[in-house]
């Protein structure tokens, strides 16, 4: 029988961004899972759900792009595209170089969508490593005082997915950004 340890009473009051294990339907999750800080805003309402969804898009193309588990999970990419795996024995061959390729078109797309490098940055720094909302807005904000980071934080993410809805087509362009 495996026990999930909760994390301190102090830690939660910190941290919004920490679900409980849950048990329904859907999911039997046993362990305390770390929330996007992107997931906690839409929780919230912060973000509509056109803005997660482009987020959520812009995440899996960064994540194809970008990040490679370990040397095994590339083993589709070192074998090339005459290789054995199960993946690569069909006649229509789509090598793994030529999905991470598009997937980089896609997100140098979507970046310049975006236009702004700091709104970029955030939110690839919202993908690529765990981070809180405080971090964001100090770091690409400049902000010392917590809530003034954290508002600045809100603020970033919600330009840059808006943007990112009007260039994945979710949304059409507005005057301003929802909030």
């Amino acid at each position: 029988m495996s026990v999930a340890i909760a994390p301190t009473p102090e830690r939660l009051k910190k941290a919004p961004h920490v679900e409980r294990p849950t048990k329904n339907q859907r999911t039997k999750r046993e362990a305390w899972r770390i929330v996007s800080p992107v997931e906690t805003m839409y929780k919230r309402g912060q973000l509509n759900e056109e803005c997660w969804h482009a987020f959520q898009r812009y995440e899996r193309d960064v994540d194809r792009a970008y990040r490679y588990a370990s040397i095994i999970s590339r083993y589709g990419e070192r074998a090339g595209a005459r290789g054995t795996p199960v993946s690569q024995l069909t006649a229509e061959v789509i090598c793994p170089d030529e999905l991470r390729a598009d997937a980089i078109r896609r997100v140098v797309e979507a970046e310049e969508a975006i236009g702004s490098k700091v709104m970029v940055c955030a939110l690839k720094t919202l993908i690529l490593k765990e981070t809180t909302l405080e971090e964001i807005g100090r770091q690409f904000g400049g902000w010392k005082n917590k809530p003034q980071a954290i508002a600045c934080a809100v603020t970033l993410i919600q330009q840059g997915t808006y943007k990112l809805a009007i260039h994945y087509g979710y949304l059409r362009e507005r005057s301003k950004p929802p909030s």
